[in-house]
């Protein structure tokens, strides 16, 4: 997994590889193979772990957990990463993917922000290729600066895209396909960490180049980065001063309506809770003042239904004229009858008060003896 620590060794072009290793792995007739606990062993420096490295440092934590940290949240990452349907790992199977990112200057020759530069773009490269970067130590005590950057996943083989093309290749031609996927692999980190900070792709054996002629590609690639890293941050800075100008005061008045929609917002609600407790204190009040409509308009269905009744029955006055009138032509009949039976008007009005008399005399004869069971009708004198 490491880099091998021979001091004369040259390197002006970008290193990267990837290995996936399970809990305990396949006993086997080779050399014993590491398991997880060995590979982080190996990242930390522990001693019998790190025999390839002449004098071991302490690496620098710069992500992620720690290794005591990995090794408690393994089977839970695990876990979190099992397919719908499917089960928790054995033991044997590759959980965890580990991936050396190596700077190929010495700490001297190394330019401090291309160097920084490239930390980020690794890990940014690692994250898009691997997943979630659970850990990343950097070791400055072998011939390079490099970095060991792990992810844990239930299946991480199918993370790794040499193992994932062996998988899904012919049978014929299976490491074929596993190194025509590294080979992209390589060209995908070049891409976004290498070139950008002034590595080069490929050694100059593969390409049979004489060492001015790699100096000066070298040099241009370093003050190709350079100049495209001080771009970059000139424009970043021209953004940022772009928003401090424009988008910053923007945001602070959009902040400040804000606060103040929000503070109109809270006195509405305290309007709304003052009003809903005054409305509690004015229930007793309203139902009163209800009950008492409705009384009213009881009161009034009955003054129409009475004043229908009383159009209909006459007042006494009405009775008395009424009464008159009929005594009036009752008066004028009975004079009209007379007269026709030849009486004169003179001896009418005699007549009648004495029939009057008689009828009223024979009416108390009838009573005195007990002779008033007559028939009704009227009277004959």
């Amino acid at each position: 997994m490491s880099i091998p620590s021979r001091q004369n060794r040259k390197q002006v072009f970008q290193f990267a590889r990837a290995e996936t290793w399970a809990i305990k792995p396949k006993k086997g007739k080779g050399p014993k193979q590491w398991g997880i606990a060995d590979v982080f062993a190996e990242a930390l420096r522990v001693p019998e772990n790190s025999t390839h490295v002449l004098k071991p440092i302490p690496p620098r934590h710069i992500a992620g957990m720690t290794r005591e940290e990995m090794l408690a949240g393994h089977d839970n990452i695990c876990r979190e990463t099992v397919k719908s349907g499917g089960r928790k790992a054995r033991p044997d199977v590759h959980t965890l993917v580990g991936a050396v990112y190596s700077w190929p200057y010495k700490p001297e020759e190394t330019d401090a922000e291309l160097y920084s530069e490239w930390v980020k773009r690794s890990l940014a490269f690692h994250e898009a290729e691997f997943g979630v970067v659970h850990a990343a130590f950097e070791h400055s005590d072998e011939s390079f600066p490099h970095l060991h950057v792990y992810t844990i996943n239930n299946d991480a083989k199918n993370l790794h895209a040499g193992s994932r093309a062996k998988r899904q290749a012919l049978e014929a031609k299976p490491h074929q396909a596993y190194r025509d996927a590294m080979l992209g692999w390589q060209d995908r980190f070049y891409e976004i960490a290498g070139q950008p900070c002034g590595l080069l792709r490929l050694g100059p054996r593969r390409r049979r180049l004489e060492q001015p002629a790699v100096k000066t590609e070298r040099y241009a690639a370093i003050a190709t980065a350079k100049a495209q890293l001080r771009r970059e941050q000139e424009i970043e800075a021209a953004v940022h001063a772009a928003a401090e100008k424009v988008i910053r005061p923007a945001a602070i008045e959009a902040e400040k309506a804000l606060v103040a929609a929000q503070t109109l917002y809270d006195s509405g609600n305290a309007a709304l809770a003052a009003a809903a407790q005054d409305k509690l204190a004015l229930n007793p009040i309203i139902e009163q003042i209800e009950i008492r409509e409705r009384e009213l308009d009881a009161r009034d269905s009955d003054f129409k239904a009475l004043g229908q009744l009383v159009a209909g029955i006459e007042t006494p006055q009405r009775t008395k004229q009424r009464h008159d009138a009929h005594r009036a032509l009752k008066q004028v009949t009975v004079e009209q009858g007379l007269a026709s039976d030849g009486v004169k008007p003179a001896m009418a009005g005699y007549l009648r008060l004495l029939k009057e008399r008689i009828g009223e005399w024979w009416d108390g004869f009838l009573m005195d003896y007990g002779l008033n069971d007559r028939p009704e009708g009227p009277r004959t004198p």
